[in-house]
């Protein structure tokens, strides 16, 4: 198996990957949303300037297995997709028309990212890591999607990012102590509009990739 980043051309694959895991935890905005907005999200995010996707590809087909997407710097990217804000909204309405109660959402995420909001959905400055999905249908490789995550967040540590965070919500329990034990450190918490329990987590780049050889 190879690493790569992704182009627009992956967009396809990537929102299928994304789409198949995302009924494991059926809430907040993401649950809600279809392949047709997914494709569209991606497709727009690949084509700003501070967003990355690293792939894990199948040796023999090429096919992508897995991938974790991040961002250099939040604020800066915040200020990109506000332009592309339009495109994005239409690209929900087939969601909408599927699951009218998403409306509801995306007003809360508006706010949240628009700093009306009390309490933040997601980290506001620096960089931030986003998504870490791997092909539900591939159960032997559990180890092999670990080593994609940091892998990725050995990119940021290669550019000189000394730290990367990110968000888990409580109910994916797991997911935060698998971080935990993989190096990262709870920085806050705190319950959000719509009631969820939002555990705020940072990587160490410098401690976790210090004594790395490579």
């Amino acid at each position: 198996m190879a690493y790569r980043f992704a182009s627009k051309s992956d967009v396809k694959r990537i929102a299928e990957l994304h789409y198949n895991v995302r009924n494991k935890y059926e809430v907040g905005f993401f649950s809600k949303t279809d392949k047709i907005f997914l494709k569209n999200y991606y497709s727009l995010l690949l084509d700003t300037p501070y967003y990355f996707i690293l792939c894990y590809c199948d040796d023999n087909n090429g096919n992508i297995m897995g991938f974790s997407s991040g961002v250099f710097d939040v604020a800066m990217h915040q200020k990109v997709i506000a332009k592309k804000k339009v495109k994005l909204a239409l690209s929900l309405i087939s969601s909408i028309i599927k699951k009218p109660s998403l409306v509801s959402d995306i007003l809360k995420r508006y706010k949240s990212v628009n700093g009306d909001s009390e309490n933040s959905y997601q980290v506001k400055k620096g960089p931030r890591s986003e998504y870490w999905v791997w092909d539900i249908n591939d159960k032997k490789n559990g180890i092999k999607s670990v080593e994609l995550l940091n892998k990725f967040y050995e990119i940021y540590y290669i550019l000189g990012y000394e730290e990367v965070a990110f968000e888990v919500d409580e109910i994916n329990r797991n997911m935060i102590r698998f971080h935990i034990v993989n190096g990262a450190k709870i920085i806050k918490e705190c319950i959000l509009d719509d009631g969820r329990k939002r555990s705020f987590l940072k990587y160490n780049l410098t401690e976790k990739f210090k004594n790395n050889s490579k």
